[in-house]
């Protein structure tokens, strides 16, 4: 937890830091001899109109740059905004230059030195006259207009109809086929980790159906799922060209899986790791998302600060878990070193203003999935070793308390039962030798099925308590005070809890009875044995942990094992000066 704790300070610290690094450059250079795209995002702005504004330097009147998509709010109307740029060296005579304006709401003019050289919709005055524009529109330069030297974009835009502005809305100067070839080559690179991403969510989703409905695997699905739609609708919104109107809706997606898709990964890692604190982690993330994306969003950075604590906090998470040894963690951390390291440049780059080349997610989502699903196959490895391992002691001990059923003490105490029976009560004799024979068939019935109905479990209860009332010279009695119809459990786990209180509760010729409740309360059964008897008063003054527990007992835990994995609880104790044992398993 201190890890955690230190991650989400360095995070605010850094968060602090970024406040002073902001880029007050007056003008763009943009070499015309260079593939270069330049992204244009500061802008200088005046609310209102005035033609006149087309020539003038806003630089006297604006002082400091904003985000197009920054301005104030208070006010719909008529916008301006203008930048500088310089361009550099000679123009490429086989080349377009082209001005590409992307998301900016709602109609707009674009304006080169001064002289209008494209419209997106129709600019209003009022709502009524006001035509919403295309998402993205692009604007081919004469050359005669790229000569090297200073120039000067205007754009005047209004927005009557409220539609919000989209973060990612830029200018971008570029040559139309430079532009063309990025365009091509980014989509293919995202098509690529989209695909990567739904092979995931089919590969989640088989896991969840076939491999014990693990919850973590259905969790990691849907966190795929999210980023897979988070790329798809990223595309659309970057490539596509569409009314702007519809934009706010494809925003609106994009917020929802940003919003998402942090806390599906925490949830996912608690789960997948079995980490302590399950509710504490997953409430801690939800309201560091709830409180940046509704409380406090912190303007001009770049990135989800959110995101960014959320990733930091789920590395301390397996940091915990490779420190607990746990199992495909340490190839999870790796994992989740490749989903950090764009994250971590950029944040570097924008404090410190280190030139790193431009990274992106796509070529580190590869990486990312793949360390996380060779982790959860290294988990299923181990979960598959730990049961045969289970299954192995399991059949170790079925073999062990079969040997003790039919032993030669066993044997012989109940032959000598029959000789002197035979003399005795020749009808009670043959009952024995009945009983005996109906207990050995219902064992060799039902010895090797891992689970069997609840009901033939009692009834292999009743025979036993059967035979050995007829070795004992005694009458046992099961009472059955409440049952669960159509449950499944493990061989042979009550009658050895029978066979125990025979053993140590009852002296020969001792009547005695065995109590039975089997209830259901929320998600869990509970199941309980109770039985009497005069020789629990000498095993009363032991205490609890000083009762060793003999082979009965270890064959009753193993199985509970090998059937609910960890979803089982066994006590044992004197209540109110009887014997009872009690079962409960979550459902």
């Amino acid at each position: 937890m201190r890890i955690i704790r230190r991650s989400i300070f360095l995070i605010i610290l850094l968060f602090l830091s970024a406040a002073y690094g902001q880029d007050r450059n007056d003008e763009t250079s943009f070499l015309l001899e260079s593939d270069q795209l330049k992204a244009e995002k500061q802008w200088y702005h005046r609310f209102g109109d005035n033609p006149d504004w087309t020539f003038s330097d806003f630089a006297e009147v604006s002082r400091e740059k904003v985000p197009i998509y920054d301005h104030k709010r208070e006010h719909r109307g008529v916008h301006w905004y203008q930048t500088k740029i310089r361009l550099l060296g000679n123009p490429v005579e086989s080349k377009t230059l082209t001005v590409r304006v992307v998301g900016l709401s709602v109609a707009y003019e674009v304006y080169w030195d001064g002289k209008l050289i494209g419209r997106n919709g129709q600019v209003g005055t009022n709502k009524d006259d006001e035509i919403p524009g295309l998402a993205h529109y692009l604007i081919k330069l004469e050359k005669k207009m790229t000569t090297p030297g200073k120039h000067y974009i205007s754009i005047r835009l209004s927005d009557f109809r409220g539609q919000n502005f989209f973060p990612g809305s830029w200018v971008i100067i570029s040559y139309l086929t430079d532009w063309q070839a990025r365009v091509s080559k980014r989509l293919y690179t995202e098509f690529f980790v989209i695909g990567i991403y739904l092979m995931t969510v089919v590969l989640s989703l088989a896991l969840y159906l076939g491999g014990g409905r693990h919850r973590s695997f259905l969790f990691f699905g849907l966190y795929c799922l999210l980023s897979a739609m988070a790329y798809s609708v990223a595309s659309i919104i970057e490539y596509g060209n569409f009314k702007i109107t519809v934009l706010d809706y494809l925003f609106g997606i994009q917020q929802l899986n940003i919003l998402l898709s942090p806390i599906l990964w925490v949830i996912f890692l608690v789960f997948h790791f079995k980490l302590p604190g399950k509710l504490y982690h997953i409430g801690i993330t939800s309201l560091v998302v709830v409180f940046f994306r509704f409380v406090y969003s912190p303007p001009g950075l770049g990135f989800d600060l959110d995101s960014l604590i959320i990733l930091f906090y789920a590395f301390g998470l397996l940091v915990y878990a490779v420190t607990e040894k746990k199992s495909g963690g340490f190839i999870a951390l790796m994992g989740m070193l490749f989903l950090l390291f764009p994250n971590i440049m950029g944040l570097i780059q924008l404090i410190f203003h280190i030139p790193f080349p431009r990274l992106t997610y796509e070529y580190f989502s590869v990486p990312f999935l793949f360390c996380i699903i060779l982790s959860i196959s290294r988990q299923i490895k181990e979960e598959n070793r730990t049961n045969m391992t289970t299954l192995k002691h399991s059949f170790r001990l079925e073999t062990e308390l079969l040997k003790k059923t039919i032993q030669p003490h066993f044997m012989m105490n109940t032959l000598l039962s029959i000789i002197s029976l035979i003399g005795e009560n020749p009808g009670k004799a043959v009952k024995l030798i009945k009983a005996l024979a109906a207990e050995f068939r219902m064992i060799n019935k039902i010895a090797s099925e891992k689970e069997i109905p609840l009901q033939a479990e009692l009834d292999l209860c009743r025979t036993h308590l059967e035979l050995m009332g007829y070795r004992m010279d005694a009458t046992f009695e099961l009472i059955i005070e409440s049952t669960c119809d159509q449950k499944t459990i493990p061989p042979m786990i009550f009658q050895t809890m029978v066979e125990n209180g025979l053993t140590h509760a009852f002296k020969a010729g001792e009547n005695g009875k065995f109590w039975f409740t089997c209830k259901k309360h929320k998600n869990q059964v509970l199941y309980s044995l109770r039985n009497n008897g005069s020789l629990l008063k000498l095993l009363s003054h032991q205490n609890e942990a000083d009762i060793e527990e003999g082979m009965g007992f270890k064959y009753i835990r193993a199985r509970l094992e090998e059937c609910y994995s960890s979803r089982w609880k066994l006590h044992y104790g004197f209540n109110h000066g009887q014997w009872e044992v009690t079962i409960t398993v979550k459902e």
